[in-house]
């Protein structure tokens, strides 16, 4: 307490702000974007999907982490914003796991519950989705 009887809080090292915890689920969510590019190389090598799929993929999820980052660069300076529909639709092309890595790295759209509810659903389609496609496929159910 200072002279005042106010608490006084310790300043950072750096001077600023103290930053914000890690999210203890980054690691996981990095782990499960490599475990869905693992089954997607597995697709396109046994010719269930094109060989441009993981590139363009891979290519989508550095875009999705760019349009994060831009958005909440343009929240905090009250500039136009990507809507959170377009955001939705790029998470159920596939770019969830940028999406995801995004949310937590920038700490944009993390807490926004009814944002994170959209989102779990676009991921939960998605991956059923193409896992529904591929798994149909390596039964001899879709051509």
């Amino acid at each position: 307490m200072n002279k005042t009887g106010k608490v006084q809080r310790r300043p950072s090292r750096a001077g600023g702000p103290t930053p914000a915890p890690r999210d203890p689920w980054l690691r996981p969510i990095l782990l499960v974007a490599l475990l869905w590019a693992a089954v997607l190389g597995w697709a396109s090598a046994t010719h269930r999907l094109p060989a441009w799929v993981v590139p363009a993929w891979l290519g989508l999820n550095v875009w999705m982490f760019v349009v994060y980052w831009r958005d909440k660069w343009a929240a905090q300076r009250g500039q136009w914003r990507t809507p959170e529909s377009s955001l939705h639709v790029w998470s159920l092309l596939g770019g969830w796991p940028g999406a995801r890595i995004a949310q937590q790295v920038l700490r944009h759209k993390s807490r926004k519950e009814a944002f994170q509810s959209t989102y779990w659903v676009t991921v939960l389609v998605h991956v059923v989705g193409v896992s529904g496609l591929l798994f149909g496929q390596a039964r001899g159910l879709l051509p």
